[in-house]
């Protein structure tokens, strides 16, 4: 899928439209925490298998790289929920989220009786083939 439609199709199963026999997967990259890490963290997860609280929100995924440049900036916080990269004086890049931001997903579709159980069993050897 597209990342425009994998998204619209995460957002509508969270919310509880679409078959029963279908289960969505999401995996990718996380912002590592550690200073000296050269990988991100690998995540997945079963689409809807959380609390309302940690919906995907239609912000996640963008990110604004702020032009230093720029003659006509744009303010920090313009675009709510929005991932936001400012080069400091010093050179480094100043990273401001609200929440985890994925470098790259994918989604994977499962279709079949048992949809769900199959996406959560794939899901964890995801993490356990990162961790391990």
């Amino acid at each position: 899928m597209g990342s425009g439609i994998s998204k619209f199709h995460r957002i509508g199963t969270e919310r509880g439209y679409g078959p029963q026999d279908v289960a969505l997967l999401r995996c990718g990259g996380l912002p590592n925490p550690d200073p000296n890490a050269d990988r991100p963290l690998n995540h997945a997860y079963v689409v809807g298998d959380y609390g309302p609280e940690e919906r995907e929100t239609f912000s996640e995924g963008f990110h604004i790289l702020h032009n230093p440049w720029s003659c006509i900036p744009i303010a920090d916080g313009v675009f709510p929920g929005f991932t936001e990269h400012r080069q400091q004086d010093d050179g480094l890049v100043l990273t401001t989220t609200t929440r985890p931001d994925y470098f790259t997903s994918s989604t994977i579709v499962f279709h079949e009786p048992d949809a769900h159980t199959r996406a959560r069993g794939y899901a964890e050897r995801y993490q356990d083939a990162a961790a391990g």
